[in-house]
């Protein structure tokens, strides 16, 4: 119950600060919104640009809004100065601390692997019930170096069962790895508060592998946190991509590919609106979790982190040691309490049983 309290408190905390700030905060991801409206526009009529907007527009559009989402309260600013964010993302400390690359790998990754999975499944259920699409794959696997294999692609290509199972195949595909992209950016984004603690900023290339040593401390609290907030913008998400694409495949009659990108524009303007809280989540529960990341400093080698350019003395690395061992201790004695606290607790209510 006590717990109950307490989480429904810190959350109850939060959208407190997002109702006193709402206007900054509306008009701050309403300017990340124009951004991305505009790039899934071009990206209905030329899908390719995705591979250029996202990494080097949208990106550094997302990293201006966390920074001034976060510094919303000490610092206030205008939306517009998200822009700052934007010039900052091309800077040591935070040029690839997303790690794009290895994210739009597993999104092309969860692509192929859906992709294949969807062309199998609606090759059986639905174009070998198609007696024409059967007869054509039929002649082509028979016949593959038939003169007549180009009429025959020719033909397979304007076939409605083919036709079916090609835009349901990128419409489920392009949904996944679109989920697992944002995924993996926001989950990469919770790092970037490293940089926020103090005055000391760091690397990129220091944040990442600072990050995955402190993350397996706290990695399975931190996935239980993350969906127990976010849980509403997944289902508004995904809610919004379905019937986008109902819309735009079933009502508009576009292709796979555009309705994907209805589907997504409906998507992002249900979820977006709630990154405030998310952010703000995360911010709480990177001071919570801090610790371990000084943790996985001190536990690096001088060496190291001279390559990586973070400049410590022996002392100062002592003393760190000392106040992450005080924090420890602070921590194990708080657990105690509560869990004597608990015991207490339960051994009452036996009592007056």
């Amino acid at each position: 119950m006590n717990e109950e309290k307490k989480e429904n408190s810190v959350e109850s905390s939060i959208f407190a600060r997002y109702k006193k700030y709402f206007f900054e905060k509306t008009g701050l991801v309403s300017f990340l919104t124009l951004a991305i409206v505009l790039c899934l526009t071009l990206a209905f009529f030329f899908p390719f640009t995705l591979i250029l907007t996202v990494p080097f527009i949208l990106i550094p559009l997302f990293l201006g809004f966390i920074i001034i989402n976060f510094f919303l309260t000490s610092a206030p600013g205008k939306p517009h100065f998200i822009f700052r964010g934007f010039l900052a993302y091309y800077s040591p400390p935070f040029f690839g601390i997303f790690r794009i690359i290895l994210g739009l790998v597993k999104a092309f990754g969860v692509y192929l692997i859906s992709s294949m999975i969807m062309i199998i499944i609606l090759f059986y259920s639905v174009g070998m019930k198609d007696p024409n699409f059967s007869s054509i794959v039929g002649n082509i696997i028979q016949n593959p170096n038939n003169g007549d294999l180009p009429k025959l692609i020719q033909e397979l290509q304007v076939n409605s069962s083919f036709i079916l199972i090609e835009d349901i195949s990128v419409i489920v595909s392009f949904g996944l790895a679109s989920y697992m992209f944002v995924h993996h950016v926001l989950v990469q984004s919770f790092k970037i508060h490293f940089n926020f603690i103090d005055n000391n900023i760091k690397p990129a290339g220091a944040v990442n592998l600072i990050h995955r040593g402190a993350f397996k401390y706290f990695r399975k609290d931190f996935y239980r946190d993350y969906y127990s907030t976010i849980w509403y913008m997944i289902t508004l998400f995904v809610g919004g991509y379905v019937a986008g694409v109902f819309l735009g495949y079933f009502v508009l009659h576009f292709d796979g590919m555009q309705s994907s990108i209805v589907g997504l524009f409906f998507a992002v303007i249900l979820s977006i609106y709630f990154l405030p809280v998310l952010f703000d989540t995360f911010a709480l529960m990177f001071s919570i979790n801090v610790i371990y990341y000084y943790k996985s400093m001190i536990s690096l080698p001088n060496e190291v982190l001279n390559l990586y350019g973070i400049q410590m003395s022996l002392k100062q690395k002592n003393d760190l040691k000392v106040s992450v061992e005080t924090m420890e201790a602070m921590i194990k004695e708080f657990e105690e309490e509560e869990k004597a606290k608990k015991t207490k607790a339960s051994k009452d209510n036996e009592d007056k049983k």
